[in-house]
């Protein structure tokens, strides 16, 4: 059991630690203490601390210590590593704190700048490429069908411009004509001569369709609608004991001929033709004839 007076005498002295002559002193502040600098165990019945030399340090910085005096200071003044750490991680807390807004600021300009890069580069696309109203393909079912007949014929320009008169007949021929005179023997014999002809014989087309006939040969045709085949409005040129039609009586004398007629070079347009088959016929050579098949 520790001694009551023992605590009282440790408790009356008081140590201050001053620097005199770079060594410590020991000052006694109470009756019955340490004189003179020295300790009298003999009579504190407390044992003599070892005085040290020179100067002790907490930190190695030149710091006093009183751990040599009191061990309980000692161990008090000593700087605790769980607290370094401690203060080590707040530091470091607050650095990344501090950082965090810096790198989100960075982050955003970054972002806007991309965006900024993306909306000029947009820009510049549609300045290249400027937008084009749409447009809309026409399917070929909505487009005008046309059909074409050709007319054809190999009059000789001599015999037939010195008979019918200057230019009647404009063929351009290589060797392969018919004269005048052989194109009425050839008709009057039931034989007319191929070489006129409308091209094609038969039509087959769907309602609604333009039927457009052009003059290839070196003469005048009409294209003219008929009930039925027949002869013409020259009688010389007709088949053995085949009569004129309806359609072509009165020649070009009357209108509705006329209006059919086709000149070299030129065509003629025949559109509304209903469902059915439509006959049509050269009204001078009345061989020359094209059924049209509509459905």
């Amino acid at each position: 059991m520790v001694d009551p007076r023992r605590l009282r005498q440790y408790a009356s002295r008081e140590h201050v630690v001053s620097q005199s002559g770079g060594r410590d002193e020991e000052i006694p502040m109470a009756s019955g203490g340490i004189s003179g600098g020295a300790s009298d165990s003999s009579n504190s019945g407390w044992p003599e601390q070892p005085r040290p030399s020179g100067r002790h340090s907490l930190d190695g910085r030149g710091g006093r210590s009183y751990a040599h005096h009191w061990p309980l200071c000692g161990a008090l003044f000593q700087p605790q590593p769980h607290f370094l750490l401690t203060q080590q991680g707040v530091s470091r807390e607050t650095q990344n704190l501090k950082e965090a807004p810096t790198m989100n600021t960075v982050a955003k300009f970054a972002l806007l700048v991309v965006c900024w890069m993306f909306v000029g580069a947009t820009c510049a696309l549609a300045q290249a490429n400027p937008t084009r109203p749409a447009q809309h393909p026409v399917e070929p079912a909505n487009l005008p069908s046309v059909a074409q007949v050709v007319a054809l014929d190999e009059c000789d320009p001599l015999t037939f411009n010195a008979a019918l008169g200057p230019d009647f007949c404009k063929n351009v021929t290589i060797g392969a004509f018919t004269t005048l005179s052989d194109l009425f023997a050839k008709a009057a014999a039931g034989t007319p001569d191929p070489g006129w002809d409308f091209e094609p014989d038969t039509l087959k087309i769907k309602e609604g369709t333009t039927v457009s006939v052009v003059d290839q040969g070196g003469e005048p045709h009409t294209f003219t609608e008929v009930a039925e085949f027949g002869g013409g409005f020259i009688p010389g040129l007709n088949a053995p004991g085949e009569d004129t039609v309806p359609e072509c009586a009165g020649g070009f004398s009357k209108v509705a001929v006329a209006k059919t007629r086709i000149l070299q070079g030129s065509q003629v347009q025949i559109t509304g033709l209903s469902k059915g088959t439509h006959r049509f016929e050269c009204c001078i050579h009345p061989w020359m004839r094209v059924k049209v098949e509509v459905k």
